[in-house]
């Protein structure tokens, strides 16, 4: 069923460039528009009465988290040249 002009609503957002141009890159791949992919993620919002998919974190972004906290930890250290690197690299710590 066709929408006529006056009954369609304009909505602009604005988003991140880079994560906006990767999904498009996806939706061509996919085969259709960006008017198209939101269409369809509106349709699943009033089908399913909320969000059409679980907010959370996925398991690779939950460790990367966890790996971002614990190295707040960590003790920043300058390195200056390859031999700081190298003693940096050879001590094991006692392991």
């Amino acid at each position: 069923m066709a929408v006529s002009e006056k009954n369609k609503k304009r909505i602009q957002v604005q988003l991140d460039r880079q994560l906006a141009d990767e999904a498009e890159e996806v939706l061509d791949g996919l085969g259709i528009n960006q008017t198209t992919a939101l269409t369809a993620f509106y349709k699943r919002i009033v089908a399913v009465g909320g969000m059409p998919f679980d907010l959370k974190l996925t398991p690779r972004e939950q460790a990367n988290l966890k790996i971002k906290e614990m190295s707040k930890s960590l003790p920043n250290v300058k390195i200056n040249n390859s031999q700081e690197l190298d003693r940096l690299y050879d001590d094991d710590d006692g392991y």
